[in-house]
């Protein structure tokens, strides 16, 4: 009896599944705004135009890698060192000072007035006890008429400091110069001479010194 060969099976082509994984981006991060950064962004932003998508999550996946780029790009564009931005430095300005008065002589009390102070207030602030010589004799080293000078006396009736010691330099023969040191500090004034044909009131120190 003759035996009938089987009918061959027929070949079934091996199916495979090939799960697609998407990319990773690696956790090391470079250092902000450097090449390597810049290069890795622009390659992600290449391969995520390249290939091509299978699913719609993988192509989900590339658009977030792409825009993921851009961001980190933009981030290096902000965060970029603009430079110095101050103006350049000249030479400093320097405030001159006022000058120092002057005497004037053969001046007005008007015009002597500012030096008189600049004499004398320097003298009571060092000394707010100054006594009538400290005052006169710091007026004559100014540059002022001796002989021009009257102040009040150095110790009171009975013996004690005076409160208050006024010095008066008679300036053209009709008006006074008077520097005053008080409890309060020095004061000064311009006044006319008295009918008397002194500046001050009274029985002054003689200045003969």
């Amino acid at each position: 009896m003759r035996r009938i060969p089987a009918a061959p099976r027929p070949r079934t082509a091996a199916l495979t599944s090939t799960a697609y994984t998407p990319r990773v981006l690696s956790s090391r991060i470079a250092e902000p705004c450097s090449p390597a950064v810049a290069g890795s962004s622009a390659a992600i932003g290449a391969s995520a135009r390249l290939r091509p998508s299978r699913r719609p999550a993988v192509r989900l996946g590339a658009v977030g890698a792409a825009l993921a780029a851009a961001l980190l790009l933009a981030g290096c564009a902000d965060g970029a060192d603009p430079g110095p931005t101050g103006t350049a430095a000249g030479a400093p300005t320097e405030t001159a000072g006022a000058a120092a008065p002057e005497y004037v002589p053969g001046g007005t009390a008007e015009e002597n007035k500012e030096y008189f102070d600049h004499v004398l207030e320097p003298v009571v602030a060092a000394n707010p006890a100054a006594a009538p010589r400290d005052l006169v004799d710091a007026l004559v080293d100014a540059g002022f008429d001796k002989s021009a000078m009257q102040v009040t006396a150095a110790e009171t009736a009975i013996g004690l400091e005076p409160d208050m010691v006024i010095v008066a330099v008679m300036i053209a023969g009709d008006e006074c110069l008077l520097g005053q040191r008080g409890t309060r500090g020095y004061s000064s004034s311009i006044q006319p001479v008295f009918s008397t044909g002194e500046c001050l009131i009274g029985k002054p120190d003689p200045i003969d010194w």
